[in-house]
């Protein structure tokens, strides 16, 4: 659909019509002279230069108060007087329409006098065939001027709403720009924040680790009590090392995407299956490989964490993991045959699980069934997009 409100559509309109009007009065012309060959032709060659100036005001001249635009826009009114009177038909009307419509229409500012020169090219015709008195004149321009005003309040309020629609977008886009600096920002402020506790706590704890390493080596001959306690502060520093290091890589560490959550999960299970007294089974829908990554992300991870804590804190040896989907849900879940519990205190690892699933718009329960092994049981929205 062609919207004829946009500046576009106006201007191919106005040139249509414009031209249209050219064609008509020489059609009309040729009627009118068609006995008489010279003026025939004398029309023709006004016609014509009608059209190129014309072109020329609306090509070369844009700024309406130029000199070359108020000389065309004159030469079109001189030009308009004679077809006027000469041809008196409906090519001659539009074209006086035309250069109203021009005058007003596209120019933000309406020059006084250019009005003063478009009126009295449209008074001469009417009092040189008609009867008509100046006053009825004018009301009759009047009248046309009143209705081209009208549309162009209707042309000035869309180009309005364009540019308040322009700007607007443009508002937009610099949010969105300033939304990604200040994201940026505040990943590089955090990635220094860890950089400096990794430097402040883990690296301090690093090097009394190997000092008390080195000393405990050092009298290990000499005071095997004092080595041996040494060597139980290096543990406890050691321990204490790794928990800051897990804290630190949990925030560090990127949410990797997945691609084949088949392939992923069947990696996660060789980890474990040169151990002979582990065994796994795998039940997945095929259409679970179509979903987004962050929802196979989700699944993988949870499968990595019901593994690590089921053979951990539960002491399993068989797992199961089932993914599927129903209705517009993807189903999954975790469960094996270690230790059971009758109280169920959330570790960080059931905290993130929880998270996971519940920022995807969906729910898990964590479960013990007839007092024996572990069950993970979730359920997401399937076909959610990426964040």
């Amino acid at each position: 659909m062609i919207d004829f409100l946009s500046p576009k559509a106006r201007l191919l309109a106005f040139k249509f019509g414009r031209v249209s009007a050219l064609l008509i009065m020489f059609y009309e012309g040729l009627l009118v002279f068609h006995k008489d060959l010279r003026f025939a032709l004398f029309t023709t060659a006004l016609i014509m230069i009608a059209g190129i100036n014309d072109f020329i005001r609306g090509e070369g001249f844009k700024q309406n108060k130029s000199i070359g635009y108020c000389l065309s826009f004159i030469l079109s009114s001189i030009l308009s007087v004679y077809f006027s009177c000469k041809i008196d038909g409906y090519g001659s009307d539009m074209y006086v329409i035309t250069l109203v419509i021009d005058l007003i229409i596209f120019n933000e500012k309406i020059p006084a006098f250019l009005m003063v020169v478009n009126f009295i090219s449209i008074v001469i015709p009417y009092k040189l065939k008609t009867n008509l008195s100046l006053q009825e004149i004018f009301f009759k321009y009047l009248n046309i001027i009143v209705v081209i005003f009208v549309i162009r309040s209707m042309f000035i309020e869309k180009m309005k709403t364009e540019k308040l629609n322009k700007e607007l977008n443009d508002a937009n886009l610099k949010l969105k720009e300033y939304s990604s600096k200040i994201e940026e920002l505040t990943a590089q402020r955090e990635r220094k924040r860890i950089a400096q506790e990794l430097h402040d706590s883990i690296g301090h704890s690093l090097i009394a680790l190997n000092m008390n390493l080195e000393y405990a080596e050092n009298v290990v001959d000499i005071k095997p009590e004092k080595a041996k306690e040494v060597i139980n502060k290096a543990h406890a520093i050691s321990k204490n090392c790794i928990i800051k290091l897990r804290e630190v890589v949990s925030v560090m560490k990127e949410d990797s995407s997945v691609n084949n959550l088949h392939e992923a999960i069947n990696k996660l299970f060789q980890n474990f299956k040169s151990n002979e007294k582990y065994k796994f089974n795998l039940k997945m829908y095929d259409g679970i490989e179509e979903e987004t990554g962050n929802i196979k992300s989700c699944i993988y991870k949870t499968v990595m964490e019901g593994i690590t804590n089921g053979i951990k804190h539960g002491k399993a040896e068989e797992f199961n993991v089932e993914i599927e989907k129903s209705c517009d849900n993807i189903l999954f879940k975790v469960s094996n045959n270690g230790l059971g519990c009758s109280n169920i205190n959330k570790s960080n690892g059931m905290v993130g699980i929880e998270k996971r699933v519940t920022d995807l718009g969906g729910s898990v329960k964590f479960y013990c069934k007839n007092g024996t092994g572990f069950i993970i049981d979730a359920i997401i929205p399937a076909g959610r997009k990426e964040l």
